[in-house]
């Protein structure tokens, strides 16, 4: 499921270099002040659920970008159904105060399902935006979390940081030559 946090801070413009995840698979910019989390503050703020692999979360922790590479199998020819049951699942167990959209985009030649939604945490209202598309035919999810009155200026930011997200193909393995060693 998406990860939720309670987001107040403005972020300052994205300056950072882009990031390598999942074995070069995945890319993307973190906007200026988040950082990634160690597995074991992961561990930490994550217990009770499955915890994602890799967190971006800015000093204060206002402000979280996780991935999570889950081990439910989609295919891009059943991503719609994946995404129309992980909407109806969301509506069910979340208290979801405002769905904002359900849709599909493209990001670097990849297709994503994309869901917005509001939600309250500890009295605040979220604002979430998880991605989702087949990654080795598992669910790879991003989710971006922000306090819903987020500053418009650092909400761009995070918007190009989204829209920086690449997955990229698996290498093809060639077999070895003769005398060479994988």
């Amino acid at each position: 499921m998406a990860c939720l946090w309670v987001m107040a801070l403005a972020l300052p413009g994205l300056g950072q270099e882009s990031v390598s995840l999942y074995k070069g698979r995945v890319t993307f910019t973190p906007p200026a002040g988040l950082r990634p989390l160690s597995r074991e503050a992961i561990a930490r703020d994550y217990q009770g659920r499955v915890p994602p692999q890799h967190v971006y979360k800015n000093a204060t922790g206002d402000v979280a970008i996780a991935f999570n590479h889950l081990p439910k199998k989609v295919s891009q020819d059943s991503l719609q159904a994946f995404r129309d049951r992980l909407e109806s699942d969301l509506k069910k167990k979340m208290e979801v105060v405002e769905w904002v959209s359900t849709s599909f985009q493209t990001l670097h030649g990849v297709r994503w399902f994309q869901l917005q939604f509001k939600t309250v945490s500890d009295g605040f209202t979220v604002q979430n935006i998880v991605l989702g598309t087949p990654m080795d035919g598992r669910l790879l999810e991003v989710s971006f979390n922000t306090f819903a009155d987020f500053d418009p200026m650092a909400e761009s930011e995070l918007v190009q940081s989204r829209l920086s997200l690449k997955l990229l193909p698996a290498k093809i393995l060639t077999p070895a030559t003769p005398g060479s060693h994988r």
